[in-house]
């Protein structure tokens, strides 16, 4: 059963990071407007498409990875999701990530 939801939520993320790194659907980027974003658009789409990718594949080795390291996993699964949720909202919104 864990499986199964692990890799019902990976196939998400997956979709989802092709669908805005490949087909630039940035609209699927919470906060993102075209209107408030001045920097290079196929950038960020690169970016936080490797970073949902990076979270969907993290996502289906969780439920072996407890299984072969036990709970510690959760806590080090828990720490990359969160690192990598906030470096992906800081490329939209810092002007440091829009430069050409």
């Amino acid at each position: 059963m864990n499986l199964l939801t692990s890799f019902c939520i990976a196939a998400v993320f997956l979709i989802i990071s092709y669908l805005i790194w490949k087909k630039k659907m940035l609209f699927l980027i919470i906060g993102y407007s075209d209107n408030n974003f001045f920097g290079d658009k196929d950038k960020l789409a690169k970016r936080v498409g490797i970073i949902t990718a990076i979270i969907g594949v993290l996502s289906l080795f969780f439920p072996i990875l407890i299984t072969i390291f036990g709970s510690f996993v959760i806590y080090v699964y828990v720490g990359v999701v969160v690192f990598l949720a906030v470096l992906g909202s800081l490329f939209h919104t810092l002007p440091y990530f829009q430069i050409k």
